[in-house]
Parts: structure tokens; C-alpha cells; sequence
């Protein structure tokens, strides 16, 4: 039982009793720890005296040997008096209301270790429910960082995800490298090197969690504004800074009635060439290069795949399948027809994978070359029909149809570039 006795003796004090029940003829008893000539014994309700009936154990300030071993069950009690301040040991387990520490306040763990976790101190939050039930809410922790006998911390801060009880899980982490980890307890293992400043953002727990940074800007809506910035530094070997990279994020219109927003990618190639905008994700959509904005000029669409052509006029023979390649608006193909009976004198191949269009708006139009063993007037090339899917074959030096030999085993082979809606 400890209390605090007023202020005699000076400065404020307090005082702890321990009570032991001995063992026949116990002579040595533990106690707490005191200050020679700050503490009392009594036995059985009697006075001890110092140096008489007891002594103080080899002066370890903790144990009182009695002259003459205890009989069983006697009882004896220690009162131990300390000084009174906010420092003191005997204020561990104060409470305080609305009180304000100035200056410093230091949190001392006196277990001599190097385990990793190790000398921790910490600061717990706690509050009560509607059914009076203590909830622990929060916590900040300093602790060693390893297991080495050394200086490294950790700085971890933890909250109560709702169940669990009185140990709240870990949320952020900094290390002794300056790494900071959020919800994860190992900010440098990433590969980079233990060496490197590093956020590691890993995702919570549940399939319907994802790791997330969230950079907000400062709420301004004028058009082209910056709204929030991911700029990476180095330091050269002078010690000034120098942005190499840069994610911007700028609106792409007045946001106070439209929300679109550009993203911007920037790199630095050095001395001649300085800090640059590279490419930029517009918010119409598409792919600008080199601070490049202009919305013609934006890639916003590549793909690959498959097509198949129908031809009219034919009956039987395979049909192999036409590649094509689709940069922009431009298409690139080609398809090969497979043995087939020509029974038409005029067939007409058809299922191009874009439809065509005029980007001159003139009678110009998209050719192609073609090889094959179907057209006897030697036509090879011919021409995208403009809003179709259609190719049409003109005889060579003519801009005719091309004279078409009927029978067996007849195929067509085209390759050609045309642009599409």
C-alpha cells in the first residue's frame, strides 16, 4: 500500500507499507527497494531497530535481514518513505485530472535488454463505455529497433480497430532509418535497400481493402491549378537538392462545375535538359508527350486482335483469320483468304474491324496492296470504301473494277493502312 503523507519531511513525501508473513526462522525479506535511514521495521506490531534487531542486506537498498530468525507466521512490515515528484517511481501509478506537464516529460524503462520490442515506453489512451466498461483506444510506443546492443528505435502508433480489447493493432511505424510503414511493421522490406528513405504502404486486412495514399489539394477551382503533388528529390553531391521526378495532378477545367482533372508525369534528364513535363494522361482521355497538350495530337487507343473477311461470290475454302494493329485512329491489317471457288465475277470482301472514314474530307482515300491468283487483269490494289468495312480491287493503271477469273482453288492476300471512326 503506498500514499502521499503531506510535506514532512521536506520535500513532499510519501510512503509505502509492505507486509511479509514468515517462514520458520526466515531471516531475509524482500522488499521494494528504500533508503537507508527513510524506512521502518515492525514485528509482530513491535519496533525494530537498526543495526540492532536488523540490518540492511550487503546494501542493496532492497532486502532487510533480521538479526534473529522470525518464528512461523510472525508477521513483519515495512514502511518505506520517498520524496514526493512527478519522476518518482511512486508516482507510476498516479492519476490526474486535467493537469498540464511543462517542459519535458521523460518515460524511462529500467529492464536492461537488446531485444528487438525491447526498453519500450509507452503512452496508452483509454476511455469508458455508456456501460461504464474501459476501453483502450490508442497507444504510442518508442522501442528498440533490433537486437543489437545499441540506440536504434522504433516509433509505433497503434488504435483500436473495434475487437481488440486491450491491444490496439499497428497502423504506423517509423524506423530507426527514418523509413515510416503504414499498416505494416516492416517499412524497409521492399528490395530498395535498407539504406533508402521509404513509405511502404501495405492494405489492410479483407478482401475488400486496398493500400491507398490520398493527396489532397488545397480546394482551389481556377482552371490549370495544381492540385496535389508527388515530387521526388535527391541531393547532389554539394548537398543542394534537385527534383528528378514528379507526379502532377492539375485541373483540366474550372472545378467548380467540372471536376476533370490531367496527370502529369515529369522527369529531370539532367543539366542540359533540366526539370520537364514528359507525358500527360488528359482528362478527355488520351496520351500527350514531351508538354505536349494539344488534344489531336493524344494517343487514346492501341490494341491488337483478329478479324475475319466475308467475301461474295465464292463458295467453300478455309478461311485464315486477318491481324491488325490499332494505333489511334489508324488501323493497320492483313488477311489471307485460304482456298476458295470464285463463282462470281464480282465479289466483294468485307468485315474490316473498324469502319473507315475520309480524315481529308476529300475524295482521297485508303489503298492497299494485294497478292493473289483470282484477278486476271493483274490487279493489285485497290481501295478502303470510305464509311464502310469494305475493300474494293481496282485493275492496275485503271480505276475500274477488276476483271475476275472464276474457278477452284483461288485466293487473296491484302495488307493496307486506313484510318478509322
Amino acid at each position: 500500500m503506498a500514499g502521499y503523507v503531506g510535506n514532512v519531511p521536506v520535500p513532499q513525501a510519501t510512503q509505502t507499507r509492505q507486509s511479509f508473513t514468515a517462514t520458520a526462522s526466515q531471516t531475509s525479506f524482500p522488499t521494494i527497494g528504500y533508503t537507508e535511514g527513510f524506512f521502518d521495521c515492525h514485528l509482530n506490531g513491535v519496533k525494530l531497530l537498526a543495526g540492532v534487531d536488523f540490518n540492511v542486506g550487503g546494501g542493496n537498498g532492497s532486502d532487510v535481514i533480521l538479526a534473529t530468525g522470525a518464528a512461523l507466521n510472525d508477521i513483519l512490515e515495512v514502511t518505506i518513505f520517498d520524496t514526493f515528484t512527478t519522476s518518482s517511481a511512486s508516482f507510476a501509478n498516479a492519476t490526474l485530472t486535467s493537469s498540464t506537464l511543462k517542459s519535458n516529460v521523460t518515460l524511462k524503462n529500467d529492464t536492461h535488454e537488446d531485444s528487438d520490442g525491447g526498453r519500450a515506453s509507452k503512452i496508452i489512451y483509454q476511455g469508458e463505455q455508456s456501460g461504464g466498461e474501459i476501453s483502450t483506444l490508442a497507444e504510442i510506443q518508442a522501442s528498440h529497433d533490433g537486437t543489437a546492443d545499441d540506440e536504434k528505435s522504433d516509433l509505433i502508433f497503434r488504435t483500436n480497430d473495434g475487437s481488440d480489447g486491450t491491444s490496439p493493432t499497428e497502423r504506423v511505424r517509423i524506423n530507426s532509418l527514418g523509413q515510416m510503414g503504414i499498416n505494416t511493421s516492416s517499412p524497409d522490406a521492399n528490395g530498395f535497400g535498407s539504406g533508402n528513405g521509404i513509405l511502404a504502404v501495405a492494405s489492410d486486412t479483407g478482401s475488400a481493402k486496398t493500400a491507398m495514399v490520398n493527396l489532397i489539394g488545397d480546394g482551389n477551382d481556377t482552371d490549370n491549378a495544381r492540385v496535389a503533388s508527388l515530387f521526388y528529390n535527391d541531393a547532389s553531391a554539394t548537398g543542394a537538392g534537385s527534383t528528378i521526378a514528379g507526379i502532377e495532378a492539375y485541373r483540366a477545367s474550372n472545378h467548380a462545375t467540372d471536376p476533370g482533372a490531367n496527370l502529369v508525369f515529369s522527369t529531370n534528364v539532367g543539366a542540359t535538359g533540366g526539370y520537364a513535363e514528359k507525358m500527360r494522361i488528359r482528362a478527355a482521355g488520351g496520351i500527350t508527350f514531351n508538354g505536349d497538350t494539344a488534344a489531336a495530337n493524344a494517343l487514346n487507343d492501341y490494341e491488337t486482335g483478329t478479324f475475319q473477311m466475308s467475301v461474295a461470290g465464292v463458295s467453300g475454302g478455309a478461311r485464315g483469320s486477318g491481324l491488325y494493329v490499332k494505333v489511334g485512329n489508324l488501323v493497320h491489317f492483313q488477311w489471307y483468304s485460304g482456298g476458295m471457288t470464285v463463282t462470281s465475277a464480282t465479289p466483294l470482301l468485307t468485315g474490316l474491324p473498324f469502319t473507315s472514314i475520309d480524315p481529308h474530307n476529300s475524295a482521297a482515300y485508303s489503298g492497299f496492296v494485294a497478292y493473289h491468283n483470282t484477278y486476271v487483269s493483274n490487279a493489285n490494289t485497290g481501295y478502303v470504301n470510305i464509311g464502310s468495312t469494305s475493300l474494293y480491287f481496282t485493275a492496275l493503271n485503271s480505276t475500274g473494277g477488276a476483271t475476275i477469273g472464276t474457278g477452284s482453288s483461288k485466293y487473296v492476300m491484302v495488307a493496307g493502312t486506313y484510318y478509322a471512326a
